[in-house]
């Protein structure tokens, strides 16, 4: 690799001070860093997985290097910048990250909203209440939910809020489509649900009593949700990349990051 481009999250500490070491370290091995998004190989990360979900769907791969607290995501810590060795070498791996589409459907009319590594999230807001929120699949009806929310996760996104909610973490080279109730008010309808990679989810909000619905998508993007108002999730046609140098299995990386 001969060429990156740097993204840094200019709110992190010291993050001015990080950015000319990990420059440094890139200028001894002879990468170039100041080149444009066009002729970059690989983009590198500074910060944690809110830095690097903005980056998602890139077509370059991405190499995070963890500057937040759990970094899931990022694959070196500010202290292992010698991995970056690996860029010469070219002893990594790129692996492909599933992703989602949400449409938003309005009097037949679908309209793109955004795509999601993590997840999109149909829920009732800051306002304590619970909403009752419908859930097909492939136009069949699945179950009605009376819930704070619905959480619509890839196996990526399942170890996000989709496991502080109770959902079951999935190893990301799967490609599956996870369904996590968020305090589910039922006894059926609490329990996650794992669909095939090619269904065709929708939500719909069945408002009542003046309740509101909000939907989010990896917590960046959000619109208010009405009754007219369908919310289609499918696999996108993107994935994003991401460039693995030390070779850790998934349960490495789950313990390594989650047991802190």
């Amino acid at each position: 690799m001969k060429a990156v481009q740097i993204v840094r999250n200019t709110n992190k500490p010291n993050i001015d001070a990080f950015e000319a070491e990990v420059k440094k370290k890139l200028n001894s091995l002879g990468i170039i860093h100041d080149c444009g998004k066009e002729q970059a190989e690989a983009i590198i990360v500074l910060g944690g997985d809110g830095t690097i979900l903005p980056l998602a769907g890139s077509e370059k791969p991405l190499l995070g290097i963890n500057l937040g607290h759990t970094g899931y995501m990022a694959e070196l810590e500010k202290d292992e910048l010698d991995s970056l060795n690996a860029l010469v070498s070219n002893e990594f791996i790129i692996e492909k990250r599933m992703m989602l589409d949400i449409y938003l459907i309005k009097s037949g009319n679908e309209k793109y909203f955004e795509s999601v590594l993590n997840e999109a999230v149909l829920s009732k807001g800051a306002v304590s209440h619970m909403i009752d929120i419908e859930l097909t699949s492939c136009g069949k009806s699945v179950s009605v939910y009376s819930a704070d929310g619905l959480i619509v996760a890839t196996p990526t996104g399942s170890s996000a809020y989709s496991m502080a909610a109770g959902g079951p973490i999935i190893d990301p080279r799967l490609e599956v489509i996870c369904i996590t109730p968020v305090c589910s008010h039922s006894l059926l309808s609490s329990r996650p649900l794992i669909f095939p990679p090619d269904e065709e989810i929708e939500l719909r909000f069945l408002p009542t009593r003046g309740k509101k619905a909000f939907l989010s998508a990896d917590g960046r993007k959000t619109v208010e949700i009405d009754e007219n108002t369908g919310v289609k999730i499918i696999r996108s046609e993107k994935t994003t990349k991401l460039i693995r140098i030390k070779g850790h299995t998934f349960c490495d990386t789950l313990y390594r990051k989650l047991s802190k």
